[in-house]
């Protein structure tokens, strides 16, 4: 072999190995996280701790006995939410959306009508879908409060809202039966101001026990038509 040839081979040699050192270089960096969908969210929601909450669950998920059910129920909730929300004229990134398992929180910080808003939509939209559906029929119960939340990182170093004002919604909703959308009296206190929410409110006399004995005065929002919420009285156990 000549020198030339020789040299040529060594000179190959010398360049894969560079190659294939940069190749595990590059290789060993880890691919970059996928943006989080809820991080726009979180940064329109800034440093405001005010928000109007509207928790949500689906009536009878547990005893969905299938995967595909509870999935199906699941998807179901999220699109109609979704179209509701956009309905309302708000934007998907002025909401914090908290899963919860079995329905969801929402988190509305620049509009204090948002919850009723978005409930009336929801309770519209799940009607004409129940009636389309030979099957699966979902109904939900709905509470609505006011007041301060806080702002925290998770495991992940993500963020999230806690406080006792989402507690309290989940508490009101938890008073509820099908198709009920219940407001605290904080809640109940600014939404009468507006004109437009003035005869849709039905207060119920007795204060709820729920949680460490806490006493809970609750508002029924109903439309008069029927076209959404539950007019009775919600059963207590």
């Amino acid at each position: 072999m000549g020198d030339d040839v020789f040299d040529e081979l060594v000179r190959a040699l010398e360049k894969a190995k560079e190659i294939a050192s940069e190749y595990k270089v590059r290789s060993s960096i880890p691919a970059p996280e996928p943006p989080n969908p809820h991080d726009r969210s979180y940064r329109n929601f800034g440093d405001s701790p005010t928000a109007s909450i509207l928790f949500m669950d689906i009536i009878g998920y547990s005893k969905l006995e299938l995967d595909d059910d509870q999935k199906a129920a699941i998807e179901l909730l999220n699109r109609i939410v979704t179209n509701a929300i956009e309905e309302a004229g708000l934007n998907l990134h002025d909401v914090v959306c908290l899963p919860t398992g079995d329905g969801m929180c929402l988190c509305f910080t620049r509009n204090t009508e948002g919850p009723l808003k978005v409930a009336a939509g929801i309770h519209k939209a799940l009607a004409k879908e129940n009636k389309k559906r030979k099957g699966l029929k979902i109904q939900l119960r709905m509470g609505v409060n006011l007041g301060i939340v806080h702002k925290v990182k998770d495991l992940k170093g993500a963020d999230n809202l806690v406080g006792a004002t989402i507690n309290i919604s989940q508490r009101a909703m938890n008073c509820g039966d099908e198709w009920h959308i219940l407001c605290t009296e904080k809640a109940y206190d600014e939404l009468r101001k507006l004109k437009v929410y003035k005869d849709t409110f039905v207060c119920i006399e007795k204060p709820f026990k729920v949680k460490h004995e806490m006493e809970l005065k609750l508002y029924n929002h109903v439309c008069a038509k029927g076209r959404f919420g539950n007019p009775n009285e919600p059963r207590r156990t």
